[in-house]
């Protein structure tokens, strides 16, 4: 890759790349996506996953499912106090079998009050995917994602009927 003035590359004079770079910083420092919690009444507290499989990527993947769930339903929720959201992928898991393979997530899902910590709801989603043997790592990465997130939609769809008794 050829270099131009100060170390710049070539990529990065590209007004595609520039326009790349702009877009990602506009998303970033977007109010809206930096911080979904910011007016809302639910906040998004500790993401883990403990499942021995999960990786950065499927704690990722579920820190994004439950940032949505609490911007869409924390912005029109009468102020009861505050709720906070913690989730955890309890399993993911891989089944290879012939030429498929089978992945399948357990999610769970915490609210609890945010003044005190009470529970007042565990909620759990599940989701499987099976297919052709994936080809790449990224293909992988993609099915697990994509589970992952199926399960915390199957989790989260149980949400707003819960917030609505709290």
């Amino acid at each position: 890759m050829a270099r131009g003035r100060a170390g710049d590359t070539e990529r990065s004079r590209h007004p595609a790349a520039r326009l790349g770079l702009v877009a990602a910083l506009l998303v970033v420092l977007s109010p809206e996506v930096a911080s979904p919690q910011r007016g809302s009444t639910i906040e998004v507290g500790d993401v883990s996953a403990p499942a021995p499989n999960a990786g950065p990527a499927a704690i990722r993947e579920l820190r994004r499912a439950l940032e949505g769930a609490a911007l869409t339903m924390g912005r029109g929720r009468q102020s009861r106090g505050a709720l906070v959201l913690a989730g955890a992928v309890t399993r993911l898991e891989q089944e290879r079998r012939g030429g498929r393979l089978r992945v399948r997530c357990e999610i769970s899902v915490v609210v609890s009050e945010a003044r005190g910590g009470q529970v007042r709801a565990l909620l759990t989603g599940r989701a499987m995917t099976e297919g052709g043997l994936p080809r790449t790592a990224a293909e992988l990465d993609g099915l697990e994602r994509g589970v992952v997130s199926s399960a915390a939609q199957s989790a989260l769809q149980r949400l707003e009927s819960v917030i609505g008794t709290i």
